[in-house]
C-alpha cells in the first residue's frame, strides 16, 4: 500500500484494466434473468443456468487437462487472473448457482433486486476499485472505500428502476456490507442470498 497525496492507495497485482473490463462484461451478461423473470419463466431460467453451469464445469475440466476449446480457451487466457489459470476457477460457477438459488427461493421482485446486487455491485466494486483504489478498508485491506462507493451508487440507481428509493438504498447498503467481506468466490452466493433474505424479512 502506498499514498497518493494524503490518501492511502491499495497496491494491486498487475492486471490490466482492459482485461478487468472484459471479465466484468461477461459477469454483466448474467443480468439476463431479470429481463425475463416472471412466475411463468422461473423454471426455464433455472434450467438455462443449470445447463450453462454444467457446460462450464466440463469445459473448465478440459481446460485444466490441456485441451484446447475454441473460443473458451483464448477467452479464458485473456480474462483469467494469473492465479486462476492453473486451477479450477469457481467464480462463474458460483455466480450461476447463486442466481439459480435466488430465483428458486425468492419471489420475482426480491429476486430481481438480489440479482442486481451480485451482478452490478460486484462489477462496479471491481472496476471503480481498480480505477480509484483509495482508502483500504480496516477489516479487509484488499478492498477500498472507492470501490464500495462505486458499488453503492450504481446499485442504488439500477435498483431504483425496480423499487422505491428507500428500498433501493437498503439494497445498496446490504450489497456494500457483503462486498466488503473477504468471501473470495463465495461472494457470488452470499451477496444475492443475503440481500434477498434481508429484503424478504424487512420489506416483503
Amino acid at each position: 500500500m502506498h499514498t497518493m497525496g494524503k490518501y492511502n492507495v491499495i497496491q494491486q497485482p498487475h492486471f490490466p484494466l482492459s482485461k478487468e473490463l472484459a471479465r466484468k462484461a461477461l459477469h454483466v451478461a448474467f443480468l439476463y434473468p431479470i429481463f425475463f423473470l416472471t412466475q411463468d419463466t422461473t423454471r426455464i431460467l433455472q434450467l438455462s443456468l443449470i445447463v450453462l453451469g454444467i457446460a462450464y464445469y466440463i469445459i473448465e475440466q478440459l481446460r485444466l487437462r490441456g485441451t484446447h476449446i475454441p473460443l473458451f480457451s483464448p477467452l479464458s487466457r485473456y480474462v483469467y487472473r494469473p492465479h486462476e489459470k492453473k486451477k479450477f476457477t469457481y467464480a462463474p460457477l458460483t455466480l450461476m448457482i447463486g442466481i439459480a438459488l435466488t430465483i428458486q427461493v425468492f419471489d420475482t421482485p426480491v429476486a430481481i433486486l438480489a440479482i442486481i446486487t451480485v451482478v452490478v455491485g460486484d462489477t462496479m466494486a471491481a472496476i471503480i476499485g481498480k480505477l480509484y483504489p483509495l482508502l483500504p478498508l480496516p477489516w479487509n485491506k484488499a478492498k477500498s472505500l472507492g470501490g464500495l462507493l462505486g458499488c453503492a451508487v450504481t446499485v442504488f440507481f439500477v435498483s431504483v428502476l425496480y423499487t422505491r428509493p428507500l428500498i433501493a438504498g437498503f439494497v445498496a447498503l446490504c450489497t456494500c456490507l457483503t462486498e466488503s467481506l473477504n468471501l473470495e468466490d463465495l461472494d457470488n452466493l452470499v451477496i444475492p442470498l443475503s440481500t434477498g433474505a434481508f429484503l424478504y424479512l424487512v420489506f416483503y
